[in-house]
């Protein structure tokens, strides 16, 4: 079973047997603004019942579980996901709007012993911006909240997720500037 923060149709069209549990954390109260949404939330636009939106838009797949919600800064939220039940856990563009610890406790709860992690969205690269645009991007993060921010993958990432029983496996230049960081677990570090 596979537990994402992006579950896409397209996901779940493809791999037909595979089964994808969707996540997506609700604020707990609405926003007044979509400057106060994204301030707060990380979150462009009010949300309103983020979870049944999500399970309406991905009724028609059976291999698709009711979504669930999930705060990566609240350990509490993640004690409902069953332990060790997950081959790959996977994050697209949620590090830099959350805590990368949340993300890495979950993954050494929830993925089986051999499990995958994958985490997609822009990174730093060894200390440095590997583009104009992501500084950019990241100055605007930072104006929003001193809490969000592009990660590095070297100095900030891996450390978190080898404290967690994670091993970088690869890094792959992904379109838009992103890159796709795969982690497997190694049960040996725990």
């Amino acid at each position: 079973m596979y537990l994402t923060t992006f579950p896409r149709k397209k996901l779940a069209q493809e791999f037909p047997d595979i089964s994808w549990q969707p996540t997506e954390y609700v604020p707990p109260q609405q926003a007044s603004s979509e400057e106060e949404a994204f301030a707060k939330f990380g979150k462009i636009g009010e949300h309103r019942d983020p979870l049944q939106i999500l399970d309406r838009n991905l009724s028609a797949f059976t291999n698709v579980r009711k979504a669930l919600f999930l705060d990566l800064l609240n350990p509490e939220s993640m004690r409902s996901f069953p332990e060790h039940a997950y081959d790959l856990v996977h994050v697209g563009n949620v590090l830099h709007f959350t805590g990368v610890e949340g993300f890495f406790m979950l993954c050494s709860r929830v993925l089986s012993s051999t499990g995958i992690a994958t985490v997609y969205g822009p990174f730093k690269r060894h200390g440095a911006f590997t583009t104009d645009s992501n500084a950019q991007f990241n100055d605007m993060l930072r104006s929003k909240s001193p809490q969000f921010g592009l990660r590095d993958v070297e100095s900030e990432v891996v450390p978190i997720a080898s404290r967690y029983g994670l091993s970088l496996v690869s890094v792959h230049d992904m379109p838009n500037n992103n890159f796709l960081c795969v982690f497997r677990k190694d049960s040996s570090k725990l």
